[in-house]
């Protein structure tokens, strides 16, 4: 499911009514805004053949969930495609690869990919997803099209939540869930799913929203040092502070009272 991103979905449609897809995009922004959900869902109605290669969906033997991306996992795509190809006269169906998280290539696997990018073969389509292009190396980046993502208005997942509840949930519900998913649909249904997570999330912000408050640096370090050395806690715990900065400043701007918040959420960024 696709909520938002409606400029996107146009583009990448009128590319494929004009026959104008080119071999590779690369689909960036925030995480859990529907850049994996649009890949699928156009690759769902081109009736393609689809790879997903991530850090969890791997094309070699290891079960378990990986840091990086191996140089293996290309290795195998290209030994794949290479025999498809080789082994079906006439091949007329798309196919589409999907690497996901590919900010996480391992050195060796990035240059070795360069080569699928230079040569894809015909009827074929790459979507590299990431959450900045900055994280990718320079020369596949140029290689590909850029598609940049954002974060989906409250209103647009507001209108999906009513639309999903059965009778009329309380507010207060909502309103949390869309404090918690800031603008991220993926994180969102993650919520709905899963109380687990909701309420790991509902701690996080209230530990990040203690912090915040002037004179509480005991609390901010206690954060700081349980979450160090865990990038993937790092990466929520940033998300869920750009999360309160971003409320911060929309409850800001009609009184035009926000430059303080730029500046916080510029120092973040650093």
């Amino acid at each position: 499911m696709i909520l938002g991103h409606q400029r996107q979905i146009e583009y990448l449609e009128q590319a494929r009514k004009n026959g104008k897809l080119v071999h590779a995009y690369l689909l960036y922004g925030p995480q859990g805004v529907g850049k994996l959900a649009m890949a699928q869902e156009f690759a769902k109605m081109l009736g393609a053949e689809v790879v997903l290669v991530d850090r969890e969906h791997t094309l070699v033997s290891k079960k378990d969930e990986r840091k990086e991306i191996p140089i293996e996992d290309i290795r195998e795509l290209k030994r794949m495609w290479g025999f498809a190809a080789a082994g079906s006269a006439g091949w007329r169906s798309w196919r589409v690869l999907i690497i996901n998280d590919a900010e996480y290539m391992s050195d060796q696997a990035a240059n070795a990919f360069l080569k699928l990018l230079e040569e894809p073969g015909e009827r074929t389509i790459i979507f590299l997803i990431a959450s900045s292009r900055d994280l990718l190396m320079p020369t596949i980046v140029s290689r590909t099209i850029p598609i940049s993502f954002s974060l989906v208005p409250d209103q647009d997942l507001r209108a999906w939540c009513h639309s999903r509840a059965s009778g009329n949930p309380e507010s207060i519900t909502i309103d949390l869930l869309l404090t918690l998913a800031g603008g991220r649909p993926g994180v969102l249904f993650d919520l709905l799913e899963d109380r687990g997570t909701l309420a790991q999330e509902e701690a996080l912000l209230r530990d990040l929203e203690m912090c915040l408050m002037a004179g509480r640096a005991p609390e901010a370090f206690q954060v700081s040092a349980r979450i160090a050395g865990d990038r993937e806690t790092v990466e929520r715990t940033l998300a869920q502070l750009y999360g309160v900065l971003r409320r911060s400043l929309l409850g800001l701007v009609a009184d035009n009272s926000y430059s303080p918040d730029f500046g916080r959420i510029k120092h973040l960024a650093r």
